[in-house]
């Protein structure tokens, strides 16, 4: 019975969610949404705006009155002293939640829409219209809107500060520094606030602005010191590799002659320029796997928000999950990255994946949304290191949409549909290969 309070948390956590399309919702919620869909008496459109926005603010302050008497029931429950006490809460947080999940949530799902086009700046609207749009993908619409937020008189920054952290975890990062900055300037910004607005700057290697915000983020909140020492850090490494970068892509661009590859994903194309300069075998057997047609239909079983998208497993061609991960050619090559002339990870770097012995590579590699400093070479290092033998240079925000398996049904993983060699230099591609294994 005591893991009952976590319960009505998650209730709680319910009841204050976005009340929009997108939602991980019960299947008990769905099928509550189709049976009161007819509960309101008339469809939006024939409301007039007083009746709207009556039937509207009656759910909202339902909704309001549901949430302090989750909340009273939580601390009722904590202090119950007997089994039945404990009973009579559960009793009464499962009426809470049948009348939210059967009346007031689809009528909040139903009249939101109407209600935020008569009404635009109403913040539980908002979040529905946030919802839909986050769902579909229409970014530059779910960014009007927050700065319309900003503007407004109430106070959302609790709201703003939720949807920013959902741009983020979809790598939209552009996008959240695009509200972000505007909440930064307010001198009581959250250090939340300000490390997720750093660490975006940081991912399309605004190296000045990420530190400005993380320095901000130290003195503002104890809790956040960990994570701005670590940006603050990568801060002052990173501006010199980037301008070693920017100087090397400068040559490339003027020879014009490295390997090109081009992945036809579901979500869309990535062409990839190949680093067969500085990572010659890694690049031999890339080009030797696509011409191979080794990645059609292979899947991207690994995907951390933030960090990066892992594909190449010839395994999740079959239909056992569990092995996902786990695959490759049936050989190994030899790391290119223990050395001066090893290129360093930034955003849409194409890197190599490998177990944590070095010389473990195959088929696996992986596509970065953000500078990874952690993988990165440096001298007296002798393993952790990967060896990034490319770059997105076309398709990038495909490469940041990419999305892995749901957690639990293990489906949805994007694709690639297939991979050509769309440009490769006058010489055989030979792979040194290692042992067999995988």
């Amino acid at each position: 019975m005591r893991r009952f309070s976590a319960v009505v948390a998650a209730f709680l956590f319910l009841v204050t969610l976005p009340p929009g399309a997108g939602l991980q919702r019960s299947n008990a919620a769905n099928q509550a949404d189709k049976k009161a869909a007819g509960k309101t008496a008339d469809p939006p459109a024939k409301l007039s705006d007083k009746e709207l926005f009556k039937q509207w603010d009656d759910l909202v302050a339902r909704r309001e009155k549901i949430l302090k008497s989750a909340e009273q029931l939580r601390n009722d429950f904590e202090s119950a002293k007997t089994k039945d006490a404990q009973l009579k809460v559960q009793a009464s947080v499962e009426k809470l939640r049948a009348e939210f999940e059967e009346e007031i949530q689809p009528g909040l799902l139903k009249l939101g829409p109407a209600v935020f086009e008569r009404r635009p700046t109403d913040p539980v609207a908002s979040q529905i219209a946030i919802g839909s749009l986050m769902e579909s993908g229409k970014y530059a619409e779910v960014v009007s809107i927050l700065q319309r937020l900003i503007k407004g008189d109430g106070d959302n920054r609790d709201l703003i500060e939720n949807v920013i952290g959902m741009l983020f975890e979809a790598n939209r990062f552009k996008d959240v520094t695009a509200v972000a900055d505007k909440l930064a300037e307010a001198k009581d910004a959250s250090g939340r606030l300000l490390i997720i607005d750093s660490t975006s700057h940081f991912a399309y290697q605004d190296f000045d602005k990420a530190r400005e915000l993380a320095m901000r983020a130290l003195k503002a909140e104890p809790g956040m010191r960990q994570q701005a020492q670590r940006i603050i850090k990568d801060c002052e490494e990173q501006p010199e590799l980037w301008k070693k970068e920017l100087a090397i892509r400068e040559k490339e661009a003027k020879a014009d002659d490295l390997p090109r590859v081009v992945f036809k994903t579901n979500k869309g194309d990535i062409v990839l320029e190949l680093f067969e300069n500085e990572a010659p075998n890694t690049v031999a057997n890339f080009i030797s796997l696509v011409e191979a047609k080794k990645y059609d239909g292979i899947k991207f079983h690994r995907v951390i928000p933030g960090f990066m998208a892992q594909g190449g497993d010839p395994n999740t061609l079959d239909k056992d999950p569990s092995n996902d991960g786990l695959g490759g050619p049936g050989y190994t090559i030899a790391c290119e990255c223990y050395t001066e002339k090893a290129r360093m990870h930034f955003q849409g770097s194409l890197s190599m994946a490998h177990t944590k012995e070095n010389d473990t590579g195959g088929s696996q590699f992986f596509l970065t949304f953000a500078p990874t400093t952690h993988l990165n070479w440096s001298p007296g290092r002798t393993e952790g290191c990967h060896t990034v033998f490319g770059r997105v240079i076309e398709g990038l925000d495909v490469s940041l949409s990419l999305k892995g398996p749901d957690e639990r049904t293990h489906e949805g993983a994007d694709e690639i549909i297939s991979a050509k060699v769309i440009r490769k230099r006058d010489h055989p591609y030979v792979v040194k290969k290692g042992k067999n294994k995988g």
